[in-house]
């Protein structure tokens, strides 16, 4: 393949280089390895990652790059992780101090069910009707489809709202919900939004 007079010198870019140069505008600031014939940006002592430019992992035979230390992943230290407190688990403890296989981690918030949680405190079972409960308090808070229709909203319903369900509200709040109260004139009241 050759490379076109016009186009960046580095390995891979096909960019047109700047006037008066051989580097595109991105790459006009970088320089190229000192190996000869090599076109790959350098990483650090004039040398791309492939010519010397990271230092390699300080244990005998291992050709990878030195990560934490002198050492690749694999031969640098471990993390220190709590382990499982069963006898000669080797596993990652969770809640209780126990890996999963040995009854640790979350339980299923759905009453009776013993199934380690997955997803929003759920087990897989139960998933779909935590969302599906979920549903049921949106359709009491009167969900809105458009931003430009008028809706009727039940101010009962806004006050006792999803979001408020657990929180006292402030006197602004209160306020403002028992003026909506005050200006109906039958259970529901249209609102342009």
């Amino acid at each position: 393949m050759t490379r076109n007079e016009t186009q960046c010198i580095f390995e891979g870019c096909d960019v047109p280089s700047l006037p008066q140069s051989t580097k595109c505008f991105f790459h006009k600031n970088r320089n190229v390895c000192s190996f000869a014939g090599c076109r790959n940006q350098v990483y650090a002592r004039m040398l791309c990652v492939g010519h010397g430019g990271r230092k390699p992992c300080s244990s005998p035979g291992c050709s990878s790059s030195a990560r934490v230390g002198s050492f690749c992943c694999r031969h640098g230290p471990k993390p220190n992780r709590k382990l499982c407190t069963s006898p000669g688990c080797p596993n990652v403890r969770h809640t209780g101090g126990k890996c999963i296989r040995h009854g640790g981690g979350r339980r299923c918030r759905m009453q009776g069910c013993e199934t380690h949680a997955r997803t929003g405190g759920y087990c897989w079972r139960h998933r779909v009707q935590s969302s599906s409960s979920q549903d049921d308090t949106d359709e009491t808070s009167s969900v809105v489809s458009s931003s430009s229709t008028a809706v009727e909203l039940d101010p009962l319903a806004l006050l006792l709202a999803d979001d408020y369900e657990n929180e006292i509200l402030d006197d602004a709040a209160l306020d403002s919900y028992f003026d909506l109260l005050l200006q109906s004139d039958s259970v529901g009241i249209a609102v342009q939004l």
